[in-house]
């Protein structure tokens, strides 16, 4: 019998360095069984499930009846898939997925997850769909340390199921009224409201409005919002008390008349503040920038440590108008706002310019404004910079 070259150790930091590397590890597993032990609970621990290349596929031939039968098989892997997404983005029927009656028997044999991600699904209406059984069982599972929902469809009693959920996304998912029976439960149990530490929610305001309800944010850690730029629906979501809150990410969309300067008085613990603004405040932003710092200010956000602001920019337009360009009071009040700050832990305002064409292309006013810039009293605490790097 050939004796084994590497001992343990070896072959253990051997395979641990190739663990994001699965075409090579799957190569790596054929040498002998050694490998193969090493191997597998690397090439197992993530899984995608794609849908069917056609649409009449027989459900028997599927991706997910082949993964449900080495699921089901004696020497299953099944312990060994840690994160788990159902990834329907290369098919132009959302159904076709959920409507596969192998998909629940994948997921019943999927009990150590601690990843769980959904992308472009039409889920099941149905309260007593066994899809949606498995769907809720994984999501209540003590293990679940992340749970996406992406550009999908799905019931909102779903997000109170997530009680053991760490980190929560919801991105550019809509709702289903769920047709429910008698004698199926709906209803999370009694004090497991879900208390992510991590929330991100993309979604249309009404869709927001049925989820913060179920929803105590009271430990929230990380919050990434993409609201409307209604202040009334901004500062309702921001005077809930976030106690723990200390990264706070704000998209604004590109409806409103005007930006409105966020209320941000509960919010006196958050460490670092990002908000992306819409392109038809490119030309006003130092008023902008330096009316934000004011807002914050104002709340005495003692903590703040660090701001990034990010600008969709038109290359078309000119980045700040010409009168503006010629207003040093401009930039005389945001350097004075800057050296002002309350907070003295702050040691970063970076501004990222982000051309919206491709290719990139030279942003006008760019160099104008790094000289203006350059002059201040703040220079050292500004930075402006374009995302591809100028």
């Amino acid at each position: 019998m050939p004796q084994q070259i590497f001992s343990n150790e070896i072959l253990s930091i051997f395979i641990d360095h190739l663990q994001d590397d699965i075409p090579s590890l799957r190569k790596v597993s054929l040498v002998n069984k050694a490998f193969a032990v090493f191997c597998r609970p690397y090439i197992w621990r993530k899984i995608v499930l794609p849908p069917p290349l056609r649409r009449r596929t027989a459900t028997n031939n599927t991706p997910c009846a082949k993964l449900s039968a080495i699921l089901h098989a004696a020497d299953s892997p099944a312990e060994l898939v840690k994160d788990f997404c159902i990834n329907n983005t290369k098919n132009r029927d959302s159904e076709i997925l959920s409507s596969d009656p192998n998909l629940p028997l994948v997921l019943n044999r999927l009990t150590k997850l601690t990843k769980f991600k959904v992308l472009e699904m039409i889920w099941p209406t149905k309260m007593d769909d066994p899809l949606i059984k498995e769907i809720r069982q994984i999501l209540r599972s003590p293990d679940l340390n992340m749970a996406t929902i992406c550009a999908s469809f799905f019931p909102t009693f779903v997000v109170g199921d997530c009680f053991c959920v760490q980190s929560l996304s919801l991105v550019g998912s809509s709702v289903l009224e769920p047709e429910q029976d008698s004698d199926v439960d709906m209803i999370s149990p009694v004090g497991s409201t879900p208390q992510p530490h991590t929330l991100i929610m993309d979604v249309e305001p009404y869709v927001a409005e049925e989820i913060w309800p179920l929803l105590d944010t009271s430990r929230l850690r990380s919050l990434l919002l993409a609201l409307p730029t209604a202040e009334d629906e901004l500062n309702a979501v921001l005077a809930q008390r976030h106690h723990a809150l200390e990264y706070l990410a704000i998209n604004f969309m590109e409806s409103a008349a005007e930006f409105p300067y966020p209320n941000f008085g509960s919010l006196d613990k958050v460490k670092e503040l990002v908000i992306a603004f819409p392109t038809w405040l490119t030309e006003e932003w130092p008023a902008t920038l330096a009316g934000l710092l004011s807002q914050l200010d104002s709340h005495n956000m003692s903590h703040l440590e660090r701001i990034v602001l990010y600008w969709i920019v038109d290359p078309a337009d000119t980045l700040i108008s010409e009168a503006a360009l010629h207003d040093h009071n401009a930039f005389r009040i945001l350097d004075n706002q800057l050296t002002n700050m309350t907070s003295r832990r702050l040691s970063k305002v970076h501004v990222v310019l982000k051309p919206n064409s491709d290719p990139v292309r030279k942003i006008r006013g760019f160099e104008r404004i790094q000289n203006e810039l350059a002059n201040t009293h703040a220079a050292n605490l500004l930075t402006i910079e374009t995302a591809s790097g100028e």
